[in-house]
């Protein structure tokens, strides 16, 4: 498996390169929740072992606004607003 540096190499340059193609669009990105873990923590700042404590349930969603200098250079801290709950598999709000 990959390490959680790993994931963060891998997945926030194809996020920050998908944002960059559609600036001020909406985008869905579907992924595993390590790497929705790996993502709220860098950009809303989120310490990364109290979010692993709440990993996300499968079938979650997520939203996540980016500021438009995000796409720009990836700076940590930079979502506007904070992720918001899903739903588990079985349609329950989480």
């Amino acid at each position: 498996g990959e390490s959680m540096r790993e994931v963060h190499d891998r997945v926030l340059p194809a996020v920050l390169a998908i944002a960059a193609k559609h600036p001020g669009g909406t985008v869905c990105l579907v992924t595993h929740k390590t790497a929705i873990v790996v993502l709220r923590c860098h950009f809303l700042g989120a310490d990364l072992l109290e979010e692993m404590s709440r990993m996300p349930p499968n079938a979650h969603w997520e939203s996540l606004e980016l500021r438009p200098d995000a796409a720009a250079d990836g700076t940590p801290g930079s979502a506007c607003c904070s992720a918001a709950p899903g739903r588990d598999e079985s349609g329950h709000t989480g």
